[in-house]
């Protein structure tokens, strides 16, 4: 009991429109705290080689299932990171497994030549299937919003240029504008967990959420524009936590 106990330790948390709770996190460690495992006490009996057998056979079609996956599918017969890049976030990880995993290259040339956009309320070039077109329009309405490609605001290039070569790497906004797509990123990660639909791999990054968080709480002061930087993302789905709670909870429960 006191690996379960401990395994149970932790937060919760439930993201509205979804049948279970979900842990939105990028470990799978994190998938564990979501598991209720209390029940009535027992005599004590020596389950630890039922259960090593139960996570020995969970492993085992875990790896026999991701294996098929990545080589019976054209388009995931390969894992994309992200490139090295001057953006100050951190490049996201993904422990849990890719579905339809996709790459928009290294440049703007390679993004645009592999169908990628550029998203204005991420800043990151996507596939169309992680492409918000109704949040962004949403976006382009809350204010008149400008781009500049230097940090004093002289260079101004229009919403179009922007939009097909993505400008300078970064480019210049204001704080406003900022706080703005922070929170526009955080209702797209909502639409995405609670409409089971694939995210750009920038909104799903814990590094970008913690970022914004800082930003809003301590928005710059003395800046007029601060800089917007684009990424080339992935494109993926990161719901999968759902399965594997229900495995293991049925694991524990029955096994245990």
């Amino acid at each position: 009991m006191r690996l379960f106990k401990h395994l149970t330790s932790g937060p919760k948390y439930n993201l509205v429109g979804l049948r279970s709770p979900i842990v939105p996190d990028e470990s799978a460690e994190a998938c564990l705290s979501n598991v209720d495992l209390e029940k009535p006490e027992l005599p004590r009996r020596k389950t630890w080689p039922r259960l090593l057998l139960a996570i020995g056979m969970l492993s085992l079609i875990t790896v026999s299932y991701t294996a098929g996956l990545f080589t019976s599918t054209p388009w995931a017969r390969r894992v994309v990171s992200l490139p090295p890049s001057s953006h100050p976030y951190p490049t996201p990880t993904y422990p849990l497994r890719l579905l339809n995993s996709t790459d928009c290259g290294r440049s703007i040339e390679e993004a645009q030549l592999n169908g990628c956009l550029l998203d204005l309320v991420t800043g990151a070039w996507m596939k169309p299937e992680c492409y918000n077109e109704e949040l962004e329009k949403a976006f382009l309405g809350v204010s008149d919003w400008h781009w500049y490609l230097d940090k004093d605001g002289t260079q101004e290039i229009t919403l179009e240029t922007y939009k097909a070569t993505g400008g300078s790497n970064p480019v210049y906004v204001t704080v406003d504008y900022h706080s703005q797509h922070c929170a526009f990123a955080w209702q797209k990660l909502h639409h995405a967990f609670s409409r089971n639909s694939p995210i750009d791999s920038k909104v799903a990054n814990k590094g970008h959420t913690s970022h914004c968080s800082r930003t809003m709480v301590n928005p710059p002061t003395k800046q007029r524009y601060v800089p917007f930087y684009h990424l080339f993302a992935a494109c993926d789905y990161h719901q999968n936590c759902e399965f594997d709670l229900l495995v293991i909870s049925y694991l524990v429960t029955h096994l245990a």
